[in-house]
């Protein structure tokens, strides 16, 4: 599990359901009263009781957690997640749910899946996030450059390592008020991208 948490680290993953990167919300210097990232049970454990699965080992899979914000969490509580998945992706556009679902793992359709199904599924997508990261690290990726593509071909291809789009610079679009962490997670970006092959950073539309 930290290999696979390290991974999103490596690879500038943003959080599940979320604008935010994991790395920005990991960062001691964003932690608050409460925890900024929490695990949470793909499939909660309530919710699992109701199929009949109540052991610990079967609950508490790696491949059934997945980082959230701590707002999202509570959401999510106990609902099945045939029910909490459907509205949540409707904060992302195609191109972002298939980075995320990159990202995270997920399989196409796995809220519907039968749950050791898409432990199973999982476990292989996870393994691949930590190869590809392991990849990146090793410097076994091929550099981009970046100011030789067209703008409309760059917001056409979506994010990527070397392309990011914030919607915000300073104001948090979850509570609509300044967020420090906000401005933070663009120093960061910027600097990673000083410090590496280069990058693009853009406005996202709303």
């Amino acid at each position: 599990m930290f290999a696979y948490f390290a991974a999103l680290n490596l690879l500038d993953a943003k959080v599940l359901f979320s604008q935010q990167k994991v790395s920005e919300l990991m960062d001691p210097a964003t932690v608050g009263h409460r925890a900024s990232l929490e695990r949470h049970h793909l499939f909660p454990k309530a919710y699992l009781k109701t199929l009949g699965i109540v052991t610990t080992r079967d609950t508490n899979q790696i491949a059934n957690y997945a980082m959230v914000e701590w707002g999202d969490n509570m959401k999510i509580s106990d609902l099945p997640p045939a029910e909490y998945v459907p509205v949540l992706n409707e904060r992302f556009s195609g191109k972002e749910l298939e980075r995320m679902y990159y990202w995270h793992a997920l399989p196409d359709g796995w809220e519907n899946m039968a749950y050791m199904d898409f432990l199973r599924q999982r476990r292989e997508m996870m393994a691949k996030v930590i190869q590809d990261a392991y990849q990146l690290l090793a410097g076994e990726h091929p550099a981009v450059e970046a100011a030789t593509i067209p703008v409309a071909d760059l917001v056409g291809q979506g994010e990527t390592t070397t392309v990011e789009f914030k919607s915000s610079l300073r104001i948090n679009l979850h509570t609509g008020e300044k967020d420090p962490r906000m401005e933070l997670g663009v120093l960061k970006t910027l600097t990673a991208f000083i410090n590496a092959n280069g990058g693009t950073l853009g406005p996202r539309k709303k």
